[in-house]
């Protein structure tokens, strides 16, 4: 019999904050079609709608190994996985994870009547330009980090301009990609729970 307490100490003392988003189908949400259907739906993402289930803890390692690239060869490849204990957190295809104790960086064009930036969780703006000027933050410009949104306060430029700022990282969970958990034959507790942490979704 499989003993899980070991990785459940892991998971508290090397785990880091994340913030789990659990998927759950939408209304237009056709599997035949491969999500390509639900593309236009306002109301979901890639066909599922997301619940926030607030802050929890799991252990977030990154991984190389090496591929072989049809056309470069041997190269290293690297992948960042989650680990949690499924009596905790269960997690499912197409769940998404904002990791936050990291911050990425940035650098993105926005054009003037579309000033939202690019990543759903901002941390905070660097620096606003354009060609000519840096705007001066709570005199140009303001920043909405929880929607994303830039306000003006000024003229500010005419067309488009560039903001540098840092956010948490986003990523889809793909569970069947590594390891489900497994039970330990003792009553319902299962073994750890490890995904890849992917940047784009994973294949319906």
């Amino acid at each position: 019999m499989l003993n899980p307490s070991p990785f459940t100490i892991l998971v508290q003392a090397q785990g880091e904050l994340i913030r789990w988003l659990k998927a759950l189908p939408c209304q237009c949400y056709d599997p035949s079609q491969n999500y390509d259907g639900q593309r236009n739906c306002s109301l979901c993402d890639h066909g599922w709608v997301y619940r926030d289930q607030g802050t929890q803890q799991g252990l977030v390692a990154n991984q190389k190994r090496s591929v072989l690239h049809p056309e470069l060869g041997w190269i290293t490849q690297e992948d960042v996985t989650l680990t949690v204990m499924p009596d905790e957190l269960r997690f499912g295809r197409f769940d998404k994870v904002v990791l936050l104790a990291r911050t990425n960086l940035a650098r993105e064009l926005l054009h003037r009547g579309a000033d939202v930036l690019g990543q759903a969780y901002p941390v905070a703006v660097n620096e606003v330009a354009d060609g000519t000027l840096v705007y001066v933050a709570g005199t140009d410009y303001c920043v909405n980090l929880t929607t994303g949104v830039v306000t003006w306060m000024t003229g500010g430029p005419t067309n488009v301009y560039a903001v540098e700022y840092t956010y948490r990282p986003l990523f889809w969970f793909a569970e069947s990609e590594l390891r489900p958990g497994r039970p330990t034959g003792a009553g319902e507790v299962m073994t750890p729970q490890r995904g890849l942490l992917l940047t784009a979704p994973p294949e319906a």
